[in-house]
Parts: structure tokens; C-alpha cells; sequence
């Protein structure tokens, strides 16, 4: 995503910045400043007050806010409920939703709870039909491919979001390290803990490099220009390395830091901790390992490097 428009970048970065430092904006408040300059709703159309930007754009935005350690609502209202609005030709206007997948015994699949929201978008599968629900809009039926969709969109940005909460953590644990001592030199000399930081380091590029391309392959997707078996496969590869690379990275930095790491002073739980939830939701570690698997078995041998190298 290096060929970004700069000044963007910048701005993004800027902005969150400045939400970080305003600690006591409510969710609808930072939602609505967000929607102001343009960030809320990248992807949703300028005919509906939107940004008609694509993902790569959308993955700017989310990296930098869990950096921030910012909540936004941007997956629930612009990713997935005003996604699902559009796509079910319902309205999708300048509202803070959450959204919600519900199989077809009423239990909840994957739910994107958005502090402040107005109201909640549901996708709902009845017997062989998918459904989408919206408050004063009535029900609309989807086709068949909108639930695994759903799916892919919410754990892509779930490993966008995880990617720039390892990063942010490493920042931490390196700058922990190479300014505290023990018996007269920097934490940063021992070779154990060298080989901790390297170890975390890498996992975090490979979840970097893994997304990137899951989130070209998106803005692909949307244009037509790939099929959903390759969507699956890239989000799937993405997600399941942002998985194992959190539970490396998060207990390498706890291991590092030690019990100062742990209290409500120090600001690497802000991080962890999300990013350990995170993992947890649109499908578990396991479940995107599966999928990944799956995607190669049903390739062949044959086709495994043109799958893998896409």
C-alpha cells in the first residue's frame, strides 16, 4: 500500500492522533467528526454521501486507529452494515449501525456491536435464503454468496486491525528493552531476549505482508477482476497468520515486560488485549486454518504454487 496518496496517509495519521488525545468523545461523537472529513464511510458510494474509496484506503484507516488504540465503527456501519444495505438495494445513509449474521436455528454467527449505534443491519439465513434486515426498511432477500462474504469482509478487517496492534506492540516491547538496564546494560544486550524480539518481529511482518495482499486481492474482488476463490484463500491466509502471530507477539511482550505490563497504567494491554479479541471474532484461528487447508485440497497438487503465489 506504499503507493498511497501521501498527503492521505498523513492526514489519517493525524487525524487519529488527534481522537487519541480526545479521550472523552463518545463513540457517536468521534463517529460523526470521522464521517465529517470523509473517513467513515469509505466505502459506501458519493451518491449516498460516501467516499467511493476502496479497501486499501478502508485498511489505512483501520491500522492506524488500532495504533491509536481508537475505536471508530467503521467495520459495523461502513464494511459490513452499509455494505449489506446496498447490496440488499435497501438505503444505506450517514447512520452509526452495527451488524449482525444469524444462521437459520436464530444464533448468532458473528456480531459487530458498535457503541452508540442507531440500529443494527441483520443478515439471516432461512432455510436455503439469506435475508437482510434493517430497521424502518423491512427485509430484503440476497443471493447465496452474501453470508460467506459477510464473513471474509469482517475477518479481513479484523487482520487489518490485529496487524497494526502487533505493530504497535513490538514499539512498545523494543522501547522497553532498549531503555531499562539489568546488572549495568540495556535489556537489549541479553541474547534470549534478542532472540524474543526477532521472533515477534518477524511473525508481525509475515501477518504485514499476508494482509496486504489479502486487501489487494479485496479491492480485485470488488472490481470484478478475481474470483471469490481467491478472496477466500488470501483473507483466509491473512487471518490465520494474524492469529498465531498474536498469541507469539502478545505473550513474547508480556514475558518481556513482565507485571508492568499488566497494570491499568501501562498502556500495553490497550493493545493486547485487543488484539487477542480480535481473534476471536469472524471465525476463530482454527477455523480460517481449515479454510486455508481446504482451499489447497481442492486445488491438487497441481495447482498449489499458482494458488499460493496467486
Amino acid at each position: 500500500m506504499n503507493d498511497l496518496d501521501p498527503v492521505f496517509v498523513s492526514t489519517v495519521r493525524d487525524v487519529f492522533a488527534r481522537l487519541a488525545a480526545s479521550a472523552d468523545l463518545s463513540p457517536v461523537d468521534r463517529w460523526q467528526q470521522l464521517d465529517d472529513i470523509g473517513l467513515a464511510r469509505l466505502l459506501a458510494p458519493a451518491s449516498s454521501g460516501g467516499s467511493e474509496a476502496g479497501w486499501r484506503e478502508v485498511a489505512v484507516v483501520l491500522e492506524t486507529a488500532a495504533r491509536q488504540s481508537v475505536t471508530t465503527g467503521i467495520v459495523g456501519s461502513d464494511v459490513l452494515a452499509g455494505w449489506l444495505l446496498r447490496r440488499a438495494g435497501l438505503s444505506d445513509d450517514a447512520v452509526l449501525r452495527g451488524a449482525g449474521l444469524i444462521d437459520d436455528a436464530g444464533r448468532e454467527i458473528a456480531v459487530e456491536r458498535v457503541d452508540g449505534a442507531e440500529s443494527v443491519v441483520t443478515l439471516a439465513k432461512l432455510g436455503e435464503e439469506w435475508t437482510v434486515s434493517a430497521a424502518h426498511q423491512g427485509d430484503a432477500e440476497v443471493d447465496a454468496h452474501t453470508g460467506e462474504l459477510f464473513m471474509l469482509r469482517g475477518a479481513l478487517c479484523r487482520s487489518i486491525q490485529v496487524a497494526g496492534a502487533l505493530a504497535e506492540i513490538n514499539n512498545i516491547t523494543t522501547e522497553h528493552v532498549t531503555t531499562r538496564t539489568q546488572f549495568g546494560r540495556p535489556l537489549a544486550k541479553f541474547q534470549a531476549l534478542q532472540q524474543v524480539l526477532a521472533d515477534s518481529a518477524a511473525q508481525t511482518a509475515l501477518t504485514a505482508a499476508t494482509v496486504d495482499a489479502a486487501v489487494a486481492t479485496a479491492d480485485a474482488y470488488e472490481a470484478g477482476a478475481t474470483a471469490l476463490e481467491r478472496l477466500r484463500f488470501d483473507v483466509a491466509v491473512a487471518r490465520s497468520c494474524a492469529g498465531h502471530a498474536a498469541s507469539t507477539v502478545v505473550r513474547n511482550a508480556h514475558q518481556t515486560l513482565g507485571a508492568i505490563g499488566t497494570t491499568v497504567e501501562h498502556r500495553l494491554h490497550r493493545y493486547t488485549m485487543p488484539a487477542l479479541s480480535w481473534c476471536a471474532e469472524f471465525g476463530s484461528t482454527q477455523h480460517w486454518d481449515d479454510v486455508v487447508a481446504q482451499e489447497a485440497e481442492r486445488v491438487g497438487a497441481d495447482g498449489l504454487w499458482e494458488l499460493i503465489v496467486g
